[in-house]
């Protein structure tokens, strides 16, 4: 996650806060990140995960935002 605050700052804003780990996750390890002046979950794949599994991910997430029940994407499955 370090490696990735220096890609993920020009985008967001600086970071306010390390970031902290969060529980869970199947393929990827989660992040709570402060950015600029938002709080963002950040999702690091695990190596092997195939590209469909990342993009049903994304779709189902753009689902759940459209529906009011989740925070939309920052940013939509771009590798950084």
């Amino acid at each position: 996650m370090e490696a990735l605050l220096p890609r993920l700052e020009p985008l967001l804003g600086p970071a306010v806060a390390p970031p902290v780990p969060l529980d869970g996750g199947i393929t990827n390890r989660n992040w709570r990140a402060r950015l600029g002046e938002g709080e963002y979950v950040v999702r690091v794949c695990a190596p092997g995960v195939e590209t469909a599994d990342l993009l049903d991910a994304v779709f189902k997430a753009d689902l759940a935002a459209f529906a009011g029940q989740a925070p939309r994407l920052a940013e939509r499955y771009r590798t950084l």
